[in-house]
């Protein structure tokens, strides 16, 4: 028995002296590792750094709005527009450092606990609390 013409005919026939591969890919690969990732990360950046920066952007341009204004008024006034801007500028910064400093202090993302188990003594009428070993321990 000729064992290349057997496997020949078990790939179809004809003189297939290469490898042919799938079609397309299977599997999950790196790919799959960066989508987990992005899964659980992108809800957490939606729920708590979002709204912050919504936050923030608003207060840099109402900030600026009230600069531009400010810096407009004291050119109005008479006063030179380099010394101007420098000022508002400088003000604008140390108002906006401020706000931030009151936004961003904060204890991080909360973590769920786990409850321990408390099991009533009938004859004592004591409580006795029982750890499991495998729960997380705080």
């Amino acid at each position: 028995m000729n064992w290349n013409d057997y496997y020949m005919e078990q790939a179809g026939g004809g003189d297939y002296n290469t490898f042919k591969g799938s079609l397309y890919q299977r599997g999950y690969g790196l790919g799959g590792t960066f989508k987990r990732f992005f899964n659980w990360i992108v809800p957490l950046f939606k729920q708590n750094a979002l709204p912050l920066i919504k936050q923030g952007a608003t207060a840099v341009g109402k900030e600026a709005l009230g600069t531009v204004a400010n810096i407009a008024k004291d050119v109005v006034d008479g006063k030179p527009i380099n010394e101007s801007v420098q000022e508002n500028a400088n003000t604008a910064i140390s108002n906006l450092k401020t706000k931030a400093e009151k936004v961003l202090t904060g204890k991080g993302i909360k973590r769920r606990r786990s409850k321990k188990k408390i099991i009533i003594l009938k004859k004592s009428n004591k409580k006795r609390k029982i750890e499991d070993i495998f729960s997380n321990a705080d």
